[in-house]
């Protein structure tokens, strides 16, 4: 018998930054703080960043620091969401945002190399 309350789906979606050279952004991505019975688990071009328990909490803002987003190009945001409820609250996340952090500093560093996680689709 297949219990329908507990459900995994995996969801990915792009996006670009356009930052000037330069400067460090700090930016997060942030789940709302809606609560519900759900885990979450956060990648960021390949990298974990976080993990994100609804009920328990409290961290819904998950740094993502220079050197895992491509300050000039494509990034690659995915989430697992493991849903261990019956509840619309249980079943979604409400939204998943990326935020600025506290300023903008300027940089010294040179650019840095993003290019460490490699993954392959791999089916059946």
């Amino acid at each position: 018998m297949v219990d329908h309350r507990l459900q995994v789906g995996f969801f990915r979606t792009t996006f670009n930054l356009d930052l000037p050279k330069g400067y460090d952004v700090p930016l997060s991505i942030e789940f709302d703080s809606t609560f519900g019975h759900y885990r979450a688990q956060l990648y960021v071009n390949g990298w974990q960043m976080g993990k994100r328990i609804a009920n328990i909490g409290p961290q819904t803002s998950f740094p993502v620091h220079r050197g895992i987003l491509n300050y000039a190009g494509e990034n690659v945001v995915a989430v697992s969401l493991w849903a261990l409820g019956e509840q619309e609250a249980d079943l979604r996340i409400p939204s998943l945002r990326i935020v600025k952090g506290g300023g903008v500093y300027e940089s010294a560093l040179d650019e840095v190399d993003i290019t460490g996680a490699r993954w392959e689709e791999v089916r059946g």
